[in-house]
């Protein structure tokens, strides 16, 4: 077993973040390329797939160390998470910015104002929901591609420290688990 090193903890936690912002941009693609058919739920599976990823690649990494502590743990986690939140960002920023010219926004607007879901939303009693769906459709189609971006960053950020966190317990269980 070797001791904690910040530099070996950053090229894993960078490279471990690479592959996890690979599967979150085939996740996305999938989602963004299929939406609204039953695809688009492959695609968000394909997304979860990396919350084990980096608990086994996590727990292999705190095998070989030493003196792997809960923060040191929950700090490689977070970085790990953080890197591949901001290959996401960038691959979302690319697409909305040169490929999308509002095809998404039109999909969905097509959607949810579609007569099919306008009377499944009143059967569900969500009728309400409709007018806070048409204004959230509206000011999504006068934000600016950086202003999406933003929001995008935001809420990648917050998904990826939910996920570090996970993943992190994902680990700690293992270790006990080994432990006895």
């Amino acid at each position: 077993m070797e001791k904690y090193n910040y530099d070996t903890a950053n090229r894993f936690a960078m490279t471990l973040g690479l592959r996890v912002g690979l599967v979150w941009i085939v996740s996305f693609i999938l989602v963004v390329l299929s939406f609204p058919s039953l695809f688009s739920d492959l695609g968000l599976m394909v997304g979860l797939v990396s919350l084990p990823l980096v608990g086994m690649n996590l727990r292999r990494f705190r095998r070989t160390l030493q003196d792997f502590t809960l923060f040191r743990l929950l700090w490689t986690s977070w970085y790990t998470f953080l890197c591949g939140v901001l290959l996401l960002t960038a691959a979302q920023y690319a697409y909305f910015a040169f490929f999308d010219k509002g095809q998404l926004l039109q999909r969905m607007t097509d959607l949810y104002t579609s007569p099919e879901m306008t009377e499944a939303l009143r059967q569900a009693g969500a009728a309400d929901m409709l007018d806070m769906i048409h204004e959230s459709l509206e000011l999504m189609g006068e934000m600016t591609t950086k202003e999406m971006m933003m929001g995008f960053l935001f809420m990648n950020m917050f998904l990826g420290l939910a996920f570090s966190l996970l993943a992190m317990l994902f680990t700690i269980g293992a270790g006990k688990a080994e432990q006895a």
